[in-house]
């Protein structure tokens, strides 16, 4: 694991420093790089670079003149492509700032990636990575809380321009039988992070959040040169299980409970050289997801 640039990338948070200290102590000889907006001079004292990017704010959607939502999507390019910039190292993992995790299982998994001789791998979680087949049909939507692959091959998938201030608005159905959407725009912020690099490095089409062109090219990589990590099998924790398990409310359930349904895990991505696992898969979630979703789901899912 000496080969490996880790770039924990996003805004400061509070109990970063004792996850910067499990990396070191997981991967001692690795190097790490935090790539930020914001100083931090304990933080940096921990990192082997600390990278302070212009903050280019939030992006936020309109319609009508009125602000839908925010989102992280050019914050997220610019210190991604600056901590990148650092890496020196043949591979690259890109971390979510936030994110804590069991060392012994997230050295597994690397090690697992490396040792699969692809050199135009990606390793990405399970969760958040959109089944094609789900209700909102978003086809290269790759959960963009972990990137892990060859330098150069990251370097060459990551967006490296910003999102401009005005974007063309879509409402994509998270459920069309219950008629509810998600606001974002032309593309997912998933897709808007890489979708010219899966359209450059895998000939994926990606004309649209769901051209039809895109769908057979990208179950052929499933499995193939794009694999598959649930959080839990890292030791991660995301704050939709943690709101569902901890704060079991209906609506905390609600939104985990969507995520599950709507998204590929790595069993589905391991079998998919049949393409027949998906595709029933996403079938099945998305019409156990109108029998489990309610109507107060709109007011949650726009918020």
């Amino acid at each position: 694991m000496n080969s490996v640039s880790i770039i924990i990338q996003g805004a400061v948070h509070r109990d970063q420093a004792e996850i910067l200290k499990k990396f070191r102590v997981a991967f001692p000889q690795s190097q790490i790089i935090v790539s930020t907006w914001k100083s931090d001079i304990a933080l940096a004292e921990l990192a082997d670079e600390y990278v302070i990017s212009e903050d280019p704010g939030p992006f936020t959607l309109y319609r009508d003149g009125r602000a839908l939502r925010s989102e992280n999507i050019n914050r997220q390019i610019v210190s991604t492509r600056a901590g990148l910039a650092r890496a020196n190292n043949d591979w690259t993992l890109k971390w979510r700032s936030d994110f804590d995790f069991d060392p012994q299982k997230l050295r597994s998994a690397l090690n697992k990636h490396m040792s699969r001789g692809v050199d135009d791998a990606l390793l990405v979680l399970g969760y958040n990575t959109a089944n094609p087949f789900a209700d909102m049909k978003l086809i290269g939507h790759l959960s963009d809380w972990m990137y892990f692959c060859r330098t150069d091959l990251m370097r060459a998938l990551v967006r490296s321009h910003l999102i401009p201030a005005v974007e063309e608005h879509n409402e994509v159905p998270l459920s069309r039988d219950l008629n509810i959407g998600l606001p974002f725009a032309s593309y997912s912020c998933e897709q808007l992070m890489i979708y010219e690099g899966l359209r450059s490095c895998y000939g994926i089409p990606m004309a649209s959040y769901s051209d039809t062109n895109s769908l057979k090219p990208f179950l052929s990589l499933l499995g193939r040169k794009i694999f598959i990590e649930q959080p839990a099998s890292l030791g991660v924790r995301t704050k939709k299980e943690y709101d569902a398990f901890i704060y079991p409310k209906v609506a905390n359930i609600q939104a985990y409970v969507w995520f599950v349904l709507a998204t590929i895990n790595r069993y589905e991505c391991a079998i998919n050289h049949s393409f027949g696992c998906v595709i029933l898969s996403g079938w099945l979630k998305t019409k156990a997801w109108v029998l489990l979703a309610m109507r107060r789901s709109k007011r949650l899912l726009h918020k």
